[in-house]
């Protein structure tokens, strides 16, 4: 069967033509261009070679005439520069270059006195776009890098906005699975201790009630201190996340003379980051709205009932332990509040830093 490759082989270009409006006068150019002589005169062409690839200067004709097109091959050259130099240096003009591509290539685009383009290539150590001799003229296509990709981007604009929309999927993806997982390890820790709660009840009137709450009572505290660092740790995301919506929220804001009023940024107590203030005088009781404090005043509660359990051992006071009990919650709420104040803080200076 015969393939479209038997149909249509192909080698390396053979011959090119440049048509001329005066044959004489390109021919003495040319030569001095090219530091040679013609290798063939006939009628209306004068053909030079140019290590095994023949450049035909053709008087113009009715069908063809001077000038550049669409199509330009380059000719390989030890020195762009030094090409261009001299040949500017007699008659010629430089159309296109010269300059270092993302291949490695230096290339400029030439006319002659004549009006025809001759275009040259220089090729830096190691990167040689073209086959060895002896080998196929249909290689494996040169692998961009990333830095590459970005340079040879068309239209660099319309890929910054790109990534921008991109980017703020990907923002608003995280903010709803911080939201998703504090919601998960709120529930789990709610559920672990009213589970213990009930089985509580059942043994409150046996032999193995104090047993039973020296156990779970730090388990469950433990749980509530993993539980209460997370939530803290998903609600400084959810806040650096929406921080960064909104600087993007800032450039579409430019977008058009009068879109600043579609993306109002927020700002105050009142407004989608209004966890962002939380620590100025104003606002620092923010802090206790959170479902992390939530979670952290219900486990110093635990720990509070703990402590006085062991102090009514102890003591075989009942009033005592129910003021060190409420003591010991208070302060560890106290602590709780604290810190989680000192964390925000910290992300509110790493912000109005990213800011600056």
């Amino acid at each position: 069967m015969t393939t479209s490759t038997d149909r249509f082989a192909t080698g390396g270009v053979g011959n090119v033509f440049f048509f001329v409006d005066d044959l004489e006068a390109a021919v003495t150019w040319y030569s001095a261009r090219l530091g040679r002589d013609p290798v063939t005169r006939g009628g209306a062409l004068v053909a030079f070679d140019l290590n095994g690839t023949t450049l035909t200067l053709h008087q113009q004709d009715d069908l063809n005439s001077p000038g550049p097109a669409g199509t330009s091959p380059y000719w390989t050259v030890e020195d762009v520069d030094a090409v261009v130099d001299d040949w500017t240096s007699n008659g010629a003009t430089v159309h296109r270059g010269p300059k270092t591509v993302f291949t490695g290539e230096r290339l400029c685009q030439l006319l002659d006195p004549f009006g025809n383009l001759f275009s040259v290539r220089q090729v830096t150590a190691g990167h040689d776009p073209a086959p060895p001799s002896g080998t196929s003229a249909v290689t494996a296509p040169h692998t961009l890098t990333a830095d590459e990709a970005v340079q040879a981007l068309p239209d660099r604009a319309s890929a910054f906005y790109s990534a921008l929309q991109n980017e703020h999927f990907v923002l608003e993806s995280a903010r709803s699975i911080t939201v998703s997982e504090s919601s998960s390890r709120a529930s789990l820790y709610l559920t672990t201790l009213s589970s213990a709660l009930v089985a509580f009840g059942f043994l409150a009137r046996t032999d193995y009630a104090l047993a039973f709450l020296t156990v779970i009572i730090p388990v469950v505290f433990l749980l509530g201190l993993f539980t209460y660092e997370r939530l803290l740790e998903t609600s400084l995301e959810d806040v650096a996340a929406l921080e960064s919506i909104q600087r993007i929220r800032g450039v579409y804001a430019t977008l058009l003379p009068g879109a600043g009023r579609y993306f109002p940024r927020p700002s105050g107590p009142h407004g989608p980051n209004e966890m962002l203030p939380i620590g100025r005088r104003a606002s620092w009781i923010g802090v206790f709205f959170t479902t992390a404090t939530a979670i952290a005043t219900v486990n110093s509660i635990v720990a509070g009932a703990g402590v006085a359990i062991i102090t009514v051992q102890v003591l075989d006071e009942p009033a005592p332990s129910i003021v060190i009990g409420l003591g010991t919650a208070a302060f560890l709420a106290l602590l709780h509040g604290l810190y989680q104040e000192y964390r925000y803080a910290s992300l509110r200076t790493f912000l109005q830093d990213g800011r600056g």
